[in-house]
């Protein structure tokens, strides 16, 4: 896990993309006095922020979509004084309206309602889709260059919240959403001409915090936060058309802020634990799930979004609430550990061996030359450069010239030496960009 970027107000809504490496990128929002949003950019090293719109033009509910082979930005957000849709593109670092331009442009005007919008992309980023609130549920798409069309997706009076959109095509576009009026999850789909708009989940208040993917066979798989039982819920569509749900987690109050992703057919869905406010991760493994804790540091993992690398490696953004006044954009990928060790002299200011992996110590070897009865004093950084896992570490024991110690502190800590030079002195979950030192 990694902190993207840091907010000292309340923050809502993160969106995260990929590029054509696998970097992420993320969309959010900070409210309060700036009432602004902005995207995180990960250069596979560092972070770097960026604000599409002046401050005070808000950001509620943003979404980011990413043409990976132009690498533009196209992202939806709202302003809530006066409430209005928005839309901005990125193109060589630079954010326009759709035209051109440096103003966003404004989708739809006078709306009546502030939430999720989602948006997405077809044929090869071209045309733009977004779904947002309006009194009903509302759909606009326009092509690279032109303006946005507006159209209703379901004409039911405040039906809309929560709309996730997947388009497969111009005329294969498909949305989940809320029904609050009637605790409904639904699901519309666009054959290019006209919606067909269906009731699937209705037992209880079910259908908040949609989230939607369509596989390769185009099958629909959604997840959506059972609000009556507290639990993580999966519907999905079988190819007679019918539909089968399921839950997914039910383990105290979990679902909240899902968002799906899929490997192939099998779906992989982040969310927030309520009763323990941490971020979780559920995929489907054959016919059974298995569930994990991504972050437990404190309050984490609302606003989660979920993106799946050409590694079938899965991507979260979220936020972290480290205080009721300061609020963190935090990042998490999965994949293969890769510890990284460097050395200093203990008067030395840098360290020696910064992104240097291997087990021979290359490049990450320092010295000292030391008269007799005097002590030498080195430092050990140690971090985890890739997903979070355990490491252990040895180190060389004394021998009849020289006695050594080791310590699990740069100043203080415990005497670590038995195990350091016997089965190994384990780092616990050592997670990205939180080092841990020995001396």
């Amino acid at each position: 896990n990694q902190t993207a970027s840091t907010a000292s107000t309340t923050a809502t809504f993160t969106s995260i993309v990929l590029d054509k490496n696998d970097n992420p990128h993320i969309a959010y929002y900070i409210a309060g006095n700036s009432k602004q949003v902005f995207i995180a950019d990960y250069s596979g090293s560092s972070w770097t922020t960026t604000a599409p719109d002046a401050a005070g033009n808000e950001g509620n509910g943003c979404a980011l979509a990413i043409d990976t082979f132009t690498g533009r930005y196209y992202l939806s957000y709202q302003d809530s004084s006066p409430k209005r849709e928005y839309f901005a593109k990125r193109v060589n670092n630079y954010w326009t309206a759709m035209g051109g331009g440096a103003a966003p442009t404004q989708v739809a005007t006078n709306i009546s309602e502030i939430g999720a919008s989602a948006i997405a992309l077809s044929s090869g980023g071209a045309n733009t889709h977004i779904t947002y609130l309006d009194s009903n549920l509302k759909y606009a798409v326009s092509t690279d260059s032109g303006a946005f069309a507006i159209s209703d997706i379901d004409a039911t009076a405040t039906v809309g919240q929560w709309s996730d959109i997947f388009v497969a095509s111009f005329t294969s576009v498909h949305v989940s959403y809320y029904d609050p009026t009637n605790g409904d999850l639904k699901y519309a789909f666009y054959n290019g001409s006209a919606w067909t708009v269906a009731t699937i989940a209705s037992v209880g208040t079910v259908g908040l915090y949609t989230s939607i993917a369509v596989d390769s066979a185009t099958r629909v798989h959604i997840s959506y936060y059972d609000s009556t039982n507290g639990d993580l819920k999966y519907i999905y569509r079988t190819s007679t058309g019918g539909w089968i749900s399921s839950s997914v987690d039910s383990l105290g109050d979990v679902g909240q802020f899902t968002s799906i992703g899929l490997v192939g057919t099998q779906p992989h869905i982040a969310y927030y634990d309520v009763s323990n406010t941490n971020l979780k991760y559920a995929k489907l493994v054959g016919n059974a799930w298995t569930v994990e804790t991504v972050d437990a540091v404190g309050s984490v993992g609302t606003y989660a979004s979920l993106k799946i690398d050409s590694a079938n490696q899965p991507h979260i953004s979220s936020f972290y609430a480290a205080s009721s006044s300061q609020y963190l954009l935090r990042w998490a990928k999965k994949g293969a550990s890769k510890p990284d060790i460097m050395a200093k002299n203990s008067a030395d200011g840098a360290y020696t061996g910064d992104n240097t992996y291997n087990t021979n110590a290359t490049g990450q070897t320092v010295g000292a030359n030391v008269s007799p009865l005097t002590a030498a004093v080195f430092h050990y950084q140690v971090q985890n450069d890739g997903a979070t896992a355990n490491v252990t570490m040895t180190g060389t024991a004394g021998d009849a010239n020289f006695t050594i110690s080791y310590y699990d502190a740069l100043t203080g800590g415990n005497n670590i030496t038995a195990n350091m030079t016997g089965a190994g002195h384990t780092l616990t979950a050592l997670t990205l960009g939180v080092p841990s030192y020995i001396r």
